[in-house]
């Protein structure tokens, strides 16, 4: 456990995790750093919408000067890329970002250097420099050879995590790891690497399959197992409107599980 963790969420200042459902309203709110507990939202529109607008634009969210309206490489895997991710590139396009997507195939077989190096040739690409953020739209595994590829471009560039399956909100965003695989091993080449900013956007839950669903619901189980009791029978509790995918007990969840994490 980190000493000084905050026990809430808020936007900023960096390294700090987010995790709100969406709402106009509540978005208004950020400017007041401190965001009202999980489970309080309404779901009006999805945090992804909102990504490149006033208040969650990443030069307007408490570390000024690190980002303004630049290049800026989206990298998500094939199963975001025509809805979640899309929906974050019109919306960073739309405040001014100028945006390289580029899409990356789901799954273990990307977590490699070869993947990793055709990411620094789109960094390239793109013209990414030291204050420019990588953002990934992605579940967990893209995301730590996501922020592999921007812990050492460039000797580290801002990582912006838009996690995009429940396992990856409650696990894979949470604590820098980042790295990939070799023949011989799992995870043999990473490093610790924290995220400026984390975007867990509940309404992506929705578009999981239910078996993706239950495999972050395990990684919970086992969070409430170890840490947690009570966490445990709340999941007994709530297991029905989890499954159901009841935005506010989604919301709550992911916001006990970070803590945890």
């Amino acid at each position: 456990m980190w000493p000084n963790k905050p026990s809430k969420w808020t936007l900023v200042p960096p390294n700090r995790w987010t995790v709100v459902p969406s709402c106009a309203e509540h978005a208004a709110q950020v400017g007041h750093r401190r965001l009202p507990p999980a489970g309080k939202f309404d779901f009006e529109r999805t945090l992804l919408d909102l990504i490149g607008g006033r208040r969650f634009r990443f030069g307007e969210v408490g570390i000024d000067g690190l980002y303004g309206p630049t290049e800026t490489v989206v990298i998500a895997d094939e199963n975001v890329s025509e809805n979640h991710a899309a929906t974050a590139v019109e919306s960073l396009e739309s405040c001014g970002y100028r945006i390289l997507l580029h899409v990356v195939a789901e799954g273990e077989s990307s977590k490699n250097l070869d993947t990793v190096r055709q990411l620094y040739d789109h960094l390239l690409a793109a013209r990414i420099e030291r204050r420019s953020p990588v953002i990934s739209v992605a579940g967990g595994v893209i995301g730590d050879t996501v922020g592999f590829a921007a812990a050492t471009f460039l000797r580290g560039v801002p990582l912006v995590l838009c996690p995009t399956t429940l396992l990856a909100m409650v696990d894979a965003s949470v604590g820098g790891k980042v790295g990939v695989n070799l023949p011989q091993g799992k995870n043999l080449v990473g490093a610790f690497y924290q995220p400026t900013l984390v975007v867990a956007d509940i309404n992506t839950l929705f578009t999981l399959t239910q078996r993706d669903l239950r495999c972050g619901l395990a990684e919970c189980v086992k969070h409430g197992m170890v840490r947690d009791p009570g966490l445990f029978d709340w999941l007994e509790c709530h297991l029905e409107s989890v499954l159901a995918r009841d935005s506010q007990t989604l919301t709550e969840l992911v916001h006990r599980n970070v803590q945890i994490k």
